[in-house]
C-alpha cells in the first residue's frame, strides 16, 4: 500500500511540475525588408534554452519556466538584438524579432 502512495504522489508531482511551464514562437524577419530570416538563432539569456528558425523564419521555444527572460536573436550578416519577454505558465507567449 505504501509503494502504491509514493508512486501516486510520484506521478502527481511530475504532472504538476509538467504542467508549470510555458512556450514562446515568433517569426524572425529582416527589420528593414520585412523578408523571413530562415535559421537565425534564439537563446533565452543566461539558461540552455534557445533553437534556431525554421525556413519560414518560425521559431518555437517550449518548457520555459515562468518569468521574464532576455530573448536573443543572431544570424550570420545582422546585428544581434535582445527583447525582453515574459512568460506565464501553461500560456503561449508571440514575440516576433526583427534583426
Amino acid at each position: 500500500m505504501k509503494g502504491i502512495l509514493t508512486l501516486g504522489f510520484l506521478s502527481t508531482s511530475l504532472f504538476l511540475f509538467a504542467q508549470s511551464t510555458g512556450e514562446i514562437q515568433g517569426i524572425i524577419r529582416d527589420a528593414s525588408t520585412g523578408e523571413l530570416i530562415s535559421y537565425a538563432t534564439i537563446q533565452i539569456e543566461g539558461t540552455a534554452l534557445g533553437t534556431i528558425s525554421d525556413d519560414e523564419g518560425i521559431y518555437i521555444i517550449s518548457k520555459v519556466q515562468p518569468g521574464t527572460y532576455q530573448l536573443i536573436a543572431s544570424y550570420v550578416g545582422y546585428e544581434s538584438t535582445s527583447q525582453r519577454v515574459a512568460v506565464i505558465a501553461e500560456e503561449v507567449t508571440k514575440q516576433d524579432i526583427g534583426l
